[in-house]
């Protein structure tokens, strides 16, 4: 499993400026314990020594992953005193030595999931470790044989909700704390062993991961006040990809329903696959055709948001009997402009082939909200002429040329707040566009796509309190002035972003539904 923490360790080192160490160690029944334990230690010497000048040994923080979090616990309690700052420790085994019976293993049943860690899983590994001449209360072996008193007096727990190790480490925790530790536990809610590692699962495994990989980026002396925390809501820059996600009462709108189906294609310029949610009509008949509408959600070209859109989905093909398809897209800044309109492309031309033969390809729509509705409005530029009958862009970016940093926000009405700030505009253009890249391409910002390039129908919905407000407006006096119909739908006291917060039976929420409604109006239309 050595590398399956990159992306871990590169948030780690981007964010906080240190150089971090990624190590590798015994593995058993080849070399049983204390091979691993020696290995790691191993390392440390290394980073002790010193020996390149410019390791500052005051400052090292050591952790790691289920296995590799109980090595740097041991390591931690065994080693000097004040030779680590701090442990981090991701759902640790703490106590080798617990029985089946001593272990909550029916909480993974839960999740109605085939468990990660299942009891032979455990007792396999255990023995395969521990050599029968092992002490079985060496201190090496299990957090759990260390005197309270050992361990660094900064530590971050991480722990999951349907774990069977979750019990044994809070009260590892707890006793810590007991000790007067500064120990900061984080508790995931509905998270199995290893959850961080599963990928494209959608917007929810993603907070839960900013908000466990954001803990480990603030973990420093007296950062913590050593009460637990369970919830979501934190804010992560991933080295130069920001996930800023909105707390509390605030958090995004989640919503119940869940696409029919999943499928991905391949990307035409790399190996990457480009993951798509099916939302079928009611009755749906593959034997009949449909009308396609193809919505990308909102990023700031930044922000893996795939399933943020659903309610809008369903709502869609419930009531226009399309068949919506929510597509994901490449994200800055591993993948900066133009990777995300051409997979937008790739997707279209996906489409246009017709696989299933049940989709109308003559009735073609687009859409998007945020950075999804500009990728929505530039796709014409990618395309022949009369391919896409419609585009619906909520809050679109339509100008990255404009400096946010200069231009003044919208005053905000009482009890609203920004959740667009100048901050996150730039850091999400900075990521998206390259040095060098041509900002007049017509695949970047909608101002400046050509005007034949844009479907007969458009519908805009613009919030008065947003930092896109004005250049969405220019948008829409442009495309007015070349005679295209454009509806323009302005959303008063609304906010960036607003509906995915918004709920029943408040202004926000009926601002939601108006707009949606607005969507299907004009999609209704344009499928005729």
């Amino acid at each position: 499993m050595f590398g399956s923490d990159s992306e871990f360790c590169r948030i780690i080192s981007r964010e906080t400026g240190a150089i971090v160490l990624d190590s590798d160690y015994a593995k058993a029944p080849e070399n049983p314990f204390p091979a691993a334990y020696d290995d790691l230690c191993d390392v440390v010497a290394h980073v002790l020594a010193n020996e390149d000048g410019y390791y500052d040994t005051s400052r090292i923080t050591i952790g790691g992953f289920s296995a590799g979090a109980a090595l740097a616990l041991v390591i931690s309690a065994t080693m000097p005193k004040d030779t680590f700052r701090a442990v981090i420790a991701f759902y640790p085994i703490t106590n080798l030595f617990l029985t089946e019976s001593g272990r909550p293993y029916h909480l993974e049943a839960n999740l109605k999931e085939p468990p990660r860690l299942p009891p032979f899983i455990l007792n396999y590994c255990s023995k395969a470790y521990v050599s029968q001449t092992a002490a079985l209360d060496d201190p090496r072996l299990s957090p759990h044989n260390n005197a309270p008193s050992a361990f660094s007096g900064q530590l971050l727990l991480v722990v999951c909700g349907f774990d069977p190790l979750r019990d044994e480490a809070i009260a590892l925790g707890n006793l810590l704390q007991e000790e007067g530790k500064n120990v900061h536990m984080v508790d995931i809610p509905e998270a199995m062993h290893c959850w961080d590692k599963d990928g494209n699962v959608g917007i929810e495994n993603d907070l839960k991961r900013a908000t466990a990989y954001g803990k480990a980026v603030e973990a420093r002396p007296n950062a913590y006040d050593g009460k637990p925390v369970n919830g979501l809501g934190w804010a992560l820059r991933r080295g130069n990809r920001a996930v800023a996600f909105l707390e509390g009462t605030n958090a995004p709108y989640h919503t119940k329903f869940s696409p029919d189906r999943t499928f991905t294609i391949e990307s035409s310029r790399s190996s990457r696959k480009i993951k798509i949610n099916v939302f079928e009509p009611p009755n749906f008949d593959k034997n009949k055709k449909y009308p396609i509408y193809l919505n990308f959600h909102g990023s700031v070209f930044i922000i893996p948001a795939l399933g943020t859109d659903s309610d809008f989905c369903r709502i869609v093909s419930n009531r226009t009997g399309a068949i919506v398809l929510d597509c994901d897209y490449a994200k800055a800044p591993e993948w900066p402009f133009p990777a995300a309109p051409e997979d937008v492309k790739d997707t279209i031309d996906y489409i246009l082939t017709n696989k299933e033969g049940y989709l109308d390809i003559s009735r073609i729509a687009i859409g998007g909200f945020s950075a999804g509705g500009t990728l929505a409005l530039t796709a014409g530029a990618s395309q022949s002429k009369g391919v896409l009958k419609g585009v619906v862009a909520m809050y679109p970016i339509t100008d990255l040329s404009v400096d946010h940093g200069i231009r003044p926000p919208p005053p905000i009405s009482e009890g609203n707040s920004n959740p667009l700030p100048s901050s996150l505009l730039q850091l999400g253009y900075r990521s998206y566009i390259s040095s060098g890249t041509d900002l007049l391409d017509p695949r970047l910002s909608p101002i400046n796509t050509d005007i034949s390039s844009f479907p007969e129908r458009i519908l805009l919905i613009v919030c008065e309190e947003d930092p896109l407000h004005d250049e969405a407006m220019d948008l829409v006096e442009r495309l007015g002035a070349a005679g295209l119909q454009v509806d323009l739908k302005e959303m008063p006291k609304m906010v960036h972003a607003w509906d995915k917060g918004a709920k029943e039976r408040t202004p926000a929420g009926a601002a939601r539904h108006e707009a949606y409604e607005a969507a299907v109006d004009i999609l209704t239309i344009i499928f005729r």
